[in-house]
């Protein structure tokens, strides 16, 4: 009986992920899935050269643990895995979360967990603290969804959570209106700059480049910008 029970469970995973997955180029696809395959996506170009830029930053640091708020489909938390790292994956969003775990099943990884979790002032509690902590994409919807002033303060509880370094992208100009984002003045990475030193005490914001990314209702190809991508490194009593 168990035997069949899990065949059958198989069997409806397989079904569950290619409704997932419907249709090509939807909204689950903003991230890559090399491992299965999965190429033709939103944002392959952006999210590969992110991940190169991550990786080459941590050269020299011992990192024995991540999360990544937003993980989307999970290319960064496997990306991360594979270098040994073992990875928290966290979004709101249950297709995603399902596409991701499939994935993890599929390939048999076993240092990732996926949660399906709406981070906010409620839930802040429940984060764990690790070495790295990945929030790509997230803070302007923070500020849409919650205002300006508590996305800071939720800023800075993730901040707390994070033992070595924070890597952090948002919206930034591109974005419409009703996101509510403070105006950047012509430097928004200068911008960013402050408020991440303002928000992230005993910090050293380090810029790492500024990578593909496209405003809403755009791809890579069509209403392209590029977002500033940072480090946030936590400071050493040595280095203060």
């Amino acid at each position: 009986m168990t035997n069949v029970r899990a065949i059958f469970q198989n069997i409806m995973n397989e079904i569950q992920f290619q409704f997932d997955v419907f249709p090509p180029g939807g909204e689950w696809s903003y991230q890559p899935l090399p491992w299965i395959n999965l190429n033709r996506v939103k944002r392959g170009q952006g999210t590969k050269s992110r991940f190169e830029a991550i990786e080459a930053s941590l050269a020299g640091l011992s990192i024995s643990s991540g999360m990544d708020i937003g993980c989307h489909v999970g290319y960064f938390c496997f990306a991360m895995a594979q270098k040994g790292i073992p990875m928290l994956g966290i979004d709101v969003d249950p297709r995603s979360i399902r596409i991701a775990q499939y994935v993890a099943n599929k390939i048999g990884i076993q240092n990732i967990v996926f949660c399906p979790m709406a981070v906010s002032t409620a839930t802040m509690c429940l984060l764990p603290k690790v070495d790295i902590v990945l929030l790509l994409s997230v803070w302007h919807h923070w500020v849409r969804e919650h205002g300006f002033e508590t996305a800071g303060q939720m800023l800075s509880a993730v901040w707390e959570r994070s033992g070595k370094v924070l890597f952090f992208e948002s919206g930034e100009t591109e974005m419409t209106p009703e996101f509510g984002l403070s105006a950047m003045g012509n430097s928004p990475k200068e911008w960013l700059t402050n408020y991440l030193g303002n928000s992230c005490a005993d910090s050293e914001i380090i810029h790492l480049g500024q990578f593909k990314a496209f405003a809403p209702s755009g791809n890579e190809n069509r209403n392209v910008v590029y977002r500033n991508l940072f480090q946030v490194v936590r400071k050493t009593k040595a280095s203060q």
